[in-house]
């Protein structure tokens, strides 16, 4: 039987070029965190296949490019993207950082995208530059109107809160 020890190599080298910790790569694979140190440090030297799969599934691969040499995702889409990229980083002038940010958040499962997203447009959401209402009478003296303003805005600024700390709990920091 063929070694193993490629197709673990090429997992950690795609694990590591997607910003993925060994928890995130436990948590959308399904693999229990103690089986996936096991595999990743060669104790465990033929896991089964259904581990193998539910890897490649949560590092978005093809299984076939563990095995072979040639990467069979497509390549027409990766070229897009990364013209897309490039186009970007040109037309705003983006460090290394910036791209890095960029490609963690191409990386990550559609629906932690979507979480992201929500952040952002909570964050920069047009009522941001409505006036914020400031206390600045006694509260005894301010209108029920006031009073309604000031608790709504409030209660934005905790949902936001809250938005953002699922979002980044989520995202495994």
């Amino acid at each position: 039987m063929a070694s193993f020890k490629p197709i673990l190599e090429k997992i950690k080298k795609i694990k590591q070029e997607k910003g993925y910790t060994t928890e995130m790569l436990s948590q959308k694979s399904g693999v229990p965190l103690s089986t996936l140190n096991k595999i990743l440090s060669s104790v465990i030297k033929d896991p089964k296949i259904g581990t193998i799969i539910a890897i490649t599934d949560a590092l978005n691969i093809d299984i076939n490019s563990l095995v072979y040499d040639k990467d069979i995702q497509s390549e027409n889409t990766h070229d897009k993207i990364t013209t897309s990229l490039e186009n970007i980083v040109d037309e705003y002038n983006l460090n290394i950082d910036d791209i890095s940010f960029i490609t963690k958040y191409i990386n990550l499962p559609k629906k932690d995208r979507h979480n992201f997203l929500s952040v952002l447009r909570n964050l920069t959401s047009d009522n941001i530059n409505e006036k914020i209402p400031v206390l600045t009478k006694p509260d005894h003296k301010l209108t029920p109107e006031e009073k309604r303003r000031i608790v709504e805005y409030e209660l934005d600024l905790e949902e936001k809160k809250r938005i953002l700390s699922a979002s980044i709990s989520s995202n495994g920091s």
